[in-house]
């Protein structure tokens, strides 16, 4: 869908050309991130603030565990898929959300199986999943890497997501193990075809296939509107892919959702500053969410809020979040096999 044109030894002349594009773009994009880790690795301030979030993550688990346990194993909850909808770099806050997580995980408490995320939601659902430890480190270190770019940047992204993206996700998943991570428990919702419908994708065969998609999750530009992204193996199935897409519940879904609200007025703008604020509103919701008897935290506003709910119950939360999307269907790409979800 939307257009394949001539070809060009048996290959469409746009395709031939994106993928020029692509691999020119990937190749650029590698050096500048390799710059740009150089950078945040040797800054001070980086490292005093990835070691205060982490520690800060640290204290809040440790100062709430009991309460949550017990309170979980009173809502019969443990354990959870979550879903973090588009909301640009208010997506920071997932990292936070996911430190708890993680926390929790190793100590018994909870399980977080699998992640569905959107736009801003999938690039730290990608990131979150390639970490080594299955912890919030590599996220926190690839937000600072384009906060570092952004701020002497004068790329507004109209045209196209900034390529610096595409090298992030290529890099994550460079290890065998975290691409198994990614592809496996890791669902991207992504808007596809000339009605931009809804669909999840996920199981990838191909890291480039998982890269581009994650890439398309969050193109919301000019590029997105009128090309998006063509995907091997994918686009044959549903058309070009692009951001728009919504969160909802995976096929056969764990018992519990979390669903996390992330908006707090920052969906085009990251900064040392708003990593900071964004992880630490994430830590404290999460923990908030899980020490209620309601297991939520309220939205302010509209800003925020969290809720964690049986399966069953995900599409009663449309009317109080913005995100929850039914899809057309789940897309398991090795597989070529498309679900109801």
């Amino acid at each position: 869908e939307r257009g394949t044109g001539s070809c060009v030894a048996g290959q469409p002349i746009a395709a031939w050309r994106e993928e020029r594009s692509m691999s020119d773009g990937a190749t650029a994009g590698g050096h500048e991130l390799d710059a740009l880790l150089a950078e945040v690795a040797a800054d001070q301030e980086c490292a005093r603030l990835m070691q205060e979030l982490l520690r800060y993550a640290e204290e809040q688990v440790a100062l709430h565990q009991d309460a949550i346990r017990a309170n979980l194993e009173a809502q019969g909850v443990f354990e959870i898929d979550v879903l973090w909808p588009g909301a640009g770099y208010n997506s920071v806050a997932c990292g936070g959300n996911w430190e708890v997580l993680a926390l929790l995980e190793r100590r018994g408490v909870l399980k977080a199986s699998r992640i569905v995320g959107a736009s801003g939601g999938a690039a730290s659902a990608i990131l979150a999943l390639a970490d080594p430890e299955l912890a919030s480190q590599t996220l926190l270190r690839q937000y600072m890497v384009y906060a570092r770019w952004a701020s002497r940047s004068w790329d507004f992204q109209i045209m196209r997501a900034a390529p610096l993206w595409g090298a992030i996700y290529r890099r994550v998943i460079s290890d065998e193990a975290a691409f198994k991570r990614v592809s496996r428990r890791g669902y991207v919702a992504v808007a596809a075809g000339l009605r931009f419908k809804s669909w999840i994708l996920t199981n990838f065969s191909e890291r480039e296939q998982c890269a581009l998609a994650y890439e398309a999750s969050g193109e919301a530009s000019v590029k997105g509107l009128f090309r998006g992204h063509r995907i091997d193996g994918v686009s044959s199935v549903i058309g070009s892919c692009a951001d728009g897409g919504g969160v909802t519940c995976v096929p056969e879904p764990a018992p519990h959702v979390l669903f996390y609200n992330t908006f707090y007025g920052y969906a085009m703008s990251c900064t040392m500053a708003s990593i900071e604020l964004l992880f630490k509103k994430g830590v404290e919701e999460t923990v908030q969410a899980l020490r209620a008897e309601s297991l939520r935290a309220p939205s302010i506003k509209g800003n925020g809020g969290m809720a964690i709910v049986a399966a069953s119950q995900l599409p009663s939360l449309r009317a109080e979040f913005w995100g929850i999307r039914q899809p057309s269907g789940c897309l398991d790409v090795k597989a070529g096999l498309v679900t109801e979800t």
